[in-house]
């Protein structure tokens, strides 16, 4: 489990035991300095030396390790018109807070453990999702072939009952003349049983 320290009270822009009301470090409220205490970027986001003094934890970044602790701060030297020297802390280069973003990857290396259950299970959901995917796949592509048979079988039905008017009207004028013919010959008979 991930234990962290409950701060006292809270204000609408940070714990109230980080920042004061105007969102700078309040020594008389963190006990720390300045420098020690979480600084928000313009924006006002959060930060990952904020995580590790929140949650007493090691928070890597790339090739950076944020400590509940930070390391000490280099001493620079700023030369005054009048040329005296004033000494003045600013924190080192790999010190700089960068601002969380969807890009970094963020591991915690204290008190955070995933059941072996857990990633069988999430292993196995993901697996589930790719067969669905593919599945869902496939039968779309035997929609669009059902689809396509159908459409054919109704033109061939179509062309079929075309096929079957044009037979009847042809054995119809054919069987006329035959009519004509029957006829004929049947007067004739007639005709010659009578001469006779």
């Amino acid at each position: 489990m991930l234990t962290c320290p409950r701060p006292a009270l809270l204000t609408r822009r940070g714990p109230l035991g980080l920042l004061g009301p105007h969102g700078r470090p309040d020594r008389s409220l963190t006990g720390q300095s300045a420098h020690d205490a979480w600084l928000p970027n313009a924006g006002g986001d959060f930060s990952y030396s904020n995580l590790a003094l929140l949650f007493n934890i090691e928070v890597e970044i790339g090739d950076h390790t944020y400590e509940r602790n930070p390391p000490a701060k280099e001493d620079h030297h700023v030369h005054r018109s009048d040329g005296s020297k004033k000494t003045h802390k600013v924190p080192k280069t790999d010190d700089v807070i960068s601002t969380i973003t969807d890009d970094s990857f963020i591991s915690f290396r204290k008190k955070i453990h995933f059941p072996n259950d857990l990633l069988k299970m999430t292993k196995t959901l993901n697996d589930w999702n790719n067969k669905f995917v593919k599945v869902k796949y496939l039968q779309g592509e035997y929609n669009k072939k059902y689809d396509g048979k159908v459409k054919e079988m109704q033109t061939v039905e179509k062309q079929l009952a075309e096929c079957r008017v044009e037979l009847t009207n042809r054995i119809t004028s054919a069987s006329s003349p035959n009519e004509q013919m029957d006829r004929l010959h049947i007067e004739l008979v007639d005709a010659k049983a009578m001469i006779n």
